[in-house]
């Protein structure tokens, strides 16, 4: 799952929140490097790893394609 937030706090906020509530999440915003943005999209692609949730704003709002990614949520 992608989960679009409407800034960085909101996007922090709602991985805590969603760890809190048993899923398996990360957030990412403009600010973390291609490194760790890559690590993630991986992971939540590899069927072993058991990242669930992508939080995230700023980044990914086009021109991406994760074919695994079976939801999309808009957070505000």
């Amino acid at each position: 799952c992608i989960a679009f937030c409407t800034n960085i706090q909101s996007s922090k906020l709602m991985a805590e929140e969603l760890l809190e509530e048993g899923y398996q999440t990360v957030s990412l915003t403009g600010a973390n490097d291609t490194a760790m943005r890559m690590k993630a999209f991986n992971d939540l692609q590899d069927d072993t790893n058991s990242l669930e949730i992508i939080c995230t704003v700023d980044i990914l709002n086009e021109g991406v394609d994760i074919p695994q990614v079976n939801m999309v949520l808009f957070l505000n």
